[in-house]
């Protein structure tokens, strides 16, 4: 059986959200999205999830750092310090147009967090993180 990976995409940028939407429907059948606008709404909804077991957490978090009200590093931040029994098995993905080395190096502090892309990456990387994942 083929079940579907729930795909968070934490992110203000709705151009990115919708072009991410549509790269997904392109080469990943077995995905559903949900969106959050920042980080505040996307730890709410975590933690709604964890509360509310008929409810599901994201298999994949897409993260971007830049965003008003929590950016991505308070989001990190946040997302540690939440049960680790309920988070254990989500994969963040840091999505940023950002090539700066020390962001590469703050990611490597949380392990959750398993790559930082740099937008915009192509439907064969969004394809290997969605398709190639247990």
């Amino acid at each position: 059986m083929n079940v579907n990976k729930l795909i968070l995409i934490v992110d203000d940028d709705n151009v990115y959200k919708l072009v991410t939407r549509r790269m997904i429907s392109i080469c990943c059948s077995n995905a559903e999205i949900i969106f959050a606008e920042n980080g505040r709404e996307a730890i709410d909804l975590l933690q709604s999830a964890i509360r509310d077991r008929s409810m599901r957490l994201p298999d994949i978090i897409l993260l971007d750092i830049e965003m008003p009200e929590m950016n991505g590093w308070e989001f990190l931040r946040n997302f540690s310090s939440l049960p680790g029994t309920a988070i254990k098995g989500i994969e963040i993905y840091v999505a940023s147009s950002s090539i700066d080395d020390l962001d590469r190096e703050r990611t490597r502090i949380y392990p959750a967090v398993k790559e930082l892309l740099v937008k915009p990456f192509s439907v064969s990387k969004i394809s290997g993180i969605i398709n190639d994942r247990n």
